[in-house]
């Protein structure tokens, strides 16, 4: 059958990224990237958490946009150690590969194990967060803490953190330092529930303050030491 339009198409090469659609649809090559970014702009107290992919979040328990410290924008999450922002059912797309990125910009206010992101799904939970011995650390449900790194992780003191896989490769960065690399096979779950400040368990939701996250799933961005963002993501 001859192509009659644009919608018919299939594209190859560069132009799409080395992919292969049929009008809309990808039927060959990686998935596109897609970022889930959530600036927690807005005015204080409220409680409506934008993700500019489209993906609904909502959140649980005493969480609440405030105006009174923040890294970029108008506002961040303030966490008071009761609940936390969870994506919709629908969940993030993480997909069959091994790469991702999670990150964000966080200011802790409060001791103790607290949890910057938590992803749920397949009956596996990962989480990463800052213990109260002032590191990072990532932990799953399957096989245990996998790796601390940093190890000033001061209260009080706006931090970035990034933990990224690619291919086998688990990464830590603090402040764009490579804080830490192994290796770690392990996926996460293809469709999961995704969880700042919180994975539902309040004995370790995330006391501070949380600002400018961005998830990406299917690719690491960062393998090497960086300079963390000086603006909010575009």
């Amino acid at each position: 059958m001859p192509l009659l339009n644009d919608a018919d198409a299939v594209y190859l090469g560069a132009s799409k990224a080395d992919r292969v659609y049929l009008g809309a649809n990808l039927v060959w090559g990686p998935q596109p990237r897609t970022d889930h970014l959530l600036h927690f702009d807005g005015l204080a107290g409220g409680t409506e958490f934008v993700d500019e992919a489209g993906l609904p979040w909502g959140g649980s328990g005493t969480v609440q946009l405030s105006t009174a410290d923040k890294r970029f924008g108008t506002a961040s999450l303030l966490c008071s150690e009761n609940g936390g922002v969870f994506s919709s059912d629908d969940g993030v797309n993480f997909g069959a590969g091994q790469d991702f990125t999670l990150e964000c910009f966080f200011k802790a206010t409060s001791s103790g194990t607290r949890i910057l992101f938590s992803v749920n799904g397949g009956g596996v939970t990962w989480t990463f967060y800052r213990r109260s011995n002032n590191i990072l650390t990532v932990y799953n449900t399957e096989d245990g803490t996998l790796t601390t790194a940093g190890d000033n992780v001061a209260y009080n003191e706006w931090h970035h953190a990034a933990f990224c896989r690619q291919g086998g490769a688990l990464r830590v960065f603090l402040n764009g330092e490579l804080s830490r690399s192994i290796s770690n096979n392990r996926s996460l779950p293809g469709l999961a529930t995704v969880g700042i400040g919180s994975s539902g368990t309040a004995s370790q939701d995330f006391g501070g303050y949380i600002d400018e996250v961005r998830i990406t799933p299917h690719e690491a961005l960062y393998t090497g030491d960086f300079t963390p963002p000086a603006a909010p993501f575009a």
